[in-house]
């Protein structure tokens, strides 16, 4: 099974594939899950993990934007958070 690359959550049939360009560019363009409402499955919000670690949010984007911006495999987002993606597809 999968899990959607951004929130953790387990997927079945029910998620949007994003080429690696197409998201690199959704990142170049903006795309924060740390300061959007996104929730991982135990309920916290993404940027209240890292807080609980001691890292801000713009820490946060920043390591994680490095980390995305590497990555050459397609991406798979649940329901949730393809839609904050989305807007910055185009």
């Amino acid at each position: 099974m999968a899990n959607c690359d951004v929130c953790n959550v387990n997927l079945s049939t029910d998620f949007k594939r994003y080429s690696s360009h197409d998201f690199n560019n959704i990142v170049k363009k903006g795309f924060n899950p740390f300061k959007e409402n996104i929730t991982y499955p135990t309920g916290l919000k993404l940027s209240e993990m890292g807080a609980a670690m001691g890292l801000s949010v713009d820490q946060q984007y920043s390591q994680w934007k490095i980390n995305a911006l590497r990555d050459n495999s397609d991406w798979i987002l649940c329901p949730q958070c393809s839609p904050y993606a989305d807007r910055f597809k185009y």
